[in-house]
């Protein structure tokens, strides 16, 4: 839900005006179930297609992972979020190294792993997502 929020948001920062664009950018932690709708809705209106089931979360993951370039979503926080779409979609190729960089993130202090320690990773992934499209 997060990320269709976040894509509404840099689409009026782009300076799209339409009324679907800003409800969706203004929701306040939407369910999923209504980000996606409103996510639909404007699309539609813009006259993009709307892609469903892995086309959307493919399309989503990619969103995050420039967004965490752009370093307007946490890349850790990121991370987790791809990781999540990597687990629905049962860790297609594309976001496999999100899942195993997400569960690097805690339980590994002592071996010296850290959230902080896969930053740089997490980005270099999100730049190899990123070109993908």
């Amino acid at each position: 839900a997060q990320a269709a929020v976040d894509w509404a948001v840099a689409k009026l920062q782009a300076g799209c005006e339409l009324e679907s664009v800003n409800e969706l950018a203004w929701a306040a932690s939407p369910s999923r179930a209504d980000a996606l709708i409103m996510l639909r809705k404007a699309m539609g209106e813009l006259g993009l297609p709307v892609p469903v089931g892995k086309p959307y979360k493919l399309a989503m993951a990619r969103h995050i992972a420039k967004a965490i370039i752009a370093g307007t979503v946490d890349a850790n926080h990121g991370c987790g979020r791809i990781a999540e779409i990597n687990h629905e979609l049962g860790w297609p190729d594309e976001l496999s190294a999100f899942g195993a960089l997400a569960h690097e993130q805690s339980g590994h202090e002592n071996l010296g792993i850290t959230a902080e320690t896969v930053r740089p990773a997490i980005i270099e992934e999100a730049r190899r997502l990123a070109r993908e499209t």
